[in-house]
């Protein structure tokens, strides 16, 4: 949504999740609408999982900065899998 608001905005592949909760809904009382409730019950997924990702976001005009705060992020963190169907990138195991 950054870029909509005239935000710069950068996503970093994070990894991936193995284990999920489905969201949960009941009927209210009167009948009118659904109410979220707590689902304390895992769902595992297959290897590798479900992909997810960090943004980064900055004021227009900050492209460097944000650039290189998701650079130094993504080396340091070490957390970056490649998807299944694609390589590794150069330098990484």
């Amino acid at each position: 949504m950054g870029p909509y608001a005239g935000l710069t905005e950068v996503l970093i592949p994070a990894g991936y999740v193995r284990t999920v909760y489905d969201p949960v809904f009941v009927l209210s009382p009167d009948g009118k609408r659904y109410i979220a409730t707590n689902n304390n019950t895992p769902t595992t997924l297959p290897a590798p999982g479900l992909p997810f990702s960090l943004v980064f976001r900055a004021d227009p005009g900050r492209e460097d900065v944000i650039l290189k705060v998701a650079s130094a992020y993504q080396a340091a963190s070490k957390r970056r899998i490649p998807p299944p169907a694609y390589k590794p990138l150069p330098g990484e195991p």
